[in-house]
């Protein structure tokens, strides 16, 4: 394991102090990251899924994709959708997952198509399921392709305190709901895991960018924070179980028609409904900081000379401008699923918010070389709402019933 708040410790008692600043203690090849996969490989890959992907339509009596309907699309996974020969819109993802993970992953995926098929929801919504894999770990689903994600709209400014509601009361569906399937797994999400807390292991280490090695120091290096983080796991795992989503993130938040549809359940599970809410809220709160729709969520480089005092500024307004939206979000939520310990579950899903923000930033520090002055910033609104969850509940309009 490798600790970054001061010396670094290694397997079998070595040791290395890390200076990060810049030409010092770390080599050029662990702040370049990871080696970007060769354009030849990436071709050979994206043959391969197709192929895979075409003999399971054809399998299942859809026919292939029409070639010129193809498109591979970011991700996880290794993504692509189309139109078949029979006129069906698929999207189709090869799971890739850790070593001797990708049974559970699928299983996990399946699990919630037999959970939607077992009941009847009204505002619960995300692409059928149209068959499977699970050799070569495929899965394939409708193709809502001209569906807009909650990102975009996020960005654009579309998403309106109506979708918040609606969004919020799918997701009261789900954590209202009873599930017997005796094969959905217990427990939380791996991230984040206390053991990262006081040290990396040495191969994650090797792939870390600069940023990334920065913001694991803010985190190792804060006791207060460590102990606040522990003790929301701990939370966690002693809260009521209930169906969660497990990973939700706004850009699997598809909305077409003025309807709300949640795609991607691989990390489906009986957990705490707090990781789902909080994982929202953090995401409004980290696109709300950077002033989404004049700037890009990915494009943190323009926003780095930004005085710490503009800083502040910018995000309290930001955030003061999200509330309405985020009140909407609770409201539908709690009118679905109205509960006795609602003031419990908010103080948690807004920590969940703050541990959010920690991970946006490690996902944009993997491909920095440090941490720019924004992305501190929101690693220290993240550090607020770990430590003080219970002061930010009216702030973000979580704290009122059903209106």
């Amino acid at each position: 394991m490798v600790r970054l708040g001061g010396d670094a410790v290694f397997p079998r008692g070595r040791t290395a102090h890390l200076s990060l600043s810049k030409g010092k203690g770390v080599s050029s090849d662990v702040l370049s990251g990871p080696v970007a996969a060769a354009p030849e490989a990436a071709d050979n890959a994206r043959r391969s899924v197709r192929d895979a992907v075409n003999e399971l339509l054809e399998r299942l009596g859809h026919g292939p994709f029409r070639q010129e309907t193809v498109v591979f699309l970011p991700g996880r996974n290794e993504n692509i959708a189309g139109t078949t020969t029979s006129g069906v819109d698929v999207f189709a993802k090869r799971i890739v997952a850790r070593s001797g993970a990708q049974p559970t992953v699928i299983g996990r995926a399946l699990a919630f198509d037999r959970f939607m098929r077992s009941a009847r929801f009204t505002y619960l919504r995300s692409p059928t399921t149209l068959g499977y894999d699970e050799h070569e770990r495929i899965v394939l689903f409708q193709w809502i392709s001209n569906a807009s994600t909650g990102a975009e709209l996020v960005d654009d400014g579309g998403f309106d305190t109506t979708l918040a509601r609606q969004l919020g009361a799918a997701l009261g569906e789900l954590h209202g709901a009873e599930s017997e399937d005796p094969h959905l797994i217990k427990g939380s999400a791996v991230f984040p895991s206390v053991r990262h807390l006081t040290g990396i292991p040495l191969e994650y280490f090797l792939e870390c960018s600069g940023g990334l090695l920065h913001a694991w120091r803010l985190l190792q290096s804060d006791p207060a924070l460590v102990t606040a983080l522990t003790k929301l796991l701990e939370s966690e795992a002693s809260a009521v179980g209930v169906p969660v989503h497990g990973d939700l993130r706004l850009d699997q938040i598809l909305v077409v028609g003025g309807a709300v549809h949640i795609a991607d359940w691989e990390e489906f599970r009986i957990g705490d409904a707090a990781r789902d809410l909080g994982a929202l809220v953090g995401e409004w709160l980290f696109r709300s900081i950077l002033g989404i729709g004049r700037s890009s969520a990915d494009d943190v480089g323009d926003l780095a000379e930004l005085s710490h005092d503009l800083i502040l500024e910018r995000g309290v307004q930001r955030i003061h401008e999200a509330r309405p939206i985020l009140s909407s979000f609770w409201s539908g939520y709690t009118h679905l699923r109205p509960s006795d310990d609602g003031r419990e579950l908010s103080v948690r899903a807004v920590a969940f918010a703050g541990w959010h923000l920690f991970d946006r930033v490690l996902a944009t520090a993997e491909q920095r070389s440090d941490l720019t002055p924004l992305l501190r910033a929101i690693a220290g609104v993240g550090r607020n709402a770990l430590l003080h969850p219970e002061n930010f509940v009216e702030v973000l309009g979580l704290g009122r019933g059903p209106c």
